[in-house]
This record gives C-alpha cells, structure tokens and sequence, in this order.
C-alpha cells in the first residue's frame, strides 16, 4: 500500500494587512506613527468625508516636543496629505468642520498604517 503525501498548505496571501476606520468624522485627533524612528517617511492623510470645507491644523509631536503646525484646508468629500518631517505622532485639530484622520508609511515595496484616535 502506497501512502500519498498531503499537498502543502495554500500560501498566505502576500498582503494579509488590514485597517478599521473611525465610525465618525471629528474635530481633534491624535496620530501615532506607523514606523518607528528611521522608519521611513510618514504622511498624515485628512478625510473630508462632509459637504463643506474643513480648515485643519496639524502639529508634529516628536522626541523633541511640539514641530511647527501646517494648516490645510481639506475640500469636502476629498483626502489630503501632509508630509511630517519624521516619523512622528501628530496632533490634528479642526478649525471649521470636521475630518477623519490617519497616518501612513509609504515604501517601494511595503506599507504601514495607522488610524487616528479621536479625542474628546
């Protein structure tokens, strides 16, 4: 009696990466970094998922404390980037409107992400 090999298991899929999103737009958030220090470049993306524009200041929170705020203003029901200088947290605070906010690391061939985490 001859005894068959089982087949190898099926490979994982080679992006098995998955993200939950905010159950509501907000007017202040905290962003941590996806990577680490020497990680790679971080941008903050705002989600304007309204039907007006949003004014929006981001502040960079690095290891030497609070890095000059940019203000943007995010068109409604559209995304804008803003690049961080380093891999950083971010403080993100509506002035009018409201937004959803993540941040991401972006690589040739990998990424990262994280969601906010709204305050208030």
């Amino acid at each position: 009696r001859r005894e068959e090999e089982e087949p190898p298991p099926t490979p994982e899929p080679s992006d098995v990466a998955a993200t939950a999103g905010a159950l509501a737009p907000g007017q202040s958030w905290v962003v941590l970094p996806p990577v680490g220090p020497g990680g790679g470049s971080v941008v903050v993306l705002l989600q304007n998922p309204g039907v007006r524009p949003a004014e929006v200041e981001v502040t960079p929170l690095g290891v030497d404390g609070p890095g000059e705020a940019a203000t943007v203003t995010v068109r409604a029901r559209t995304t804008a980037r803003i690049d961080l200088p380093q891999p950083a947290a971010a403080l993100v605070r509506a002035r009018s409107g409201s937004v959803v906010a993540s941040a991401a690391a972006l690589g040739h061939r990998s990424y990262a992400v994280a969601a906010g985490v709204p305050l208030g």
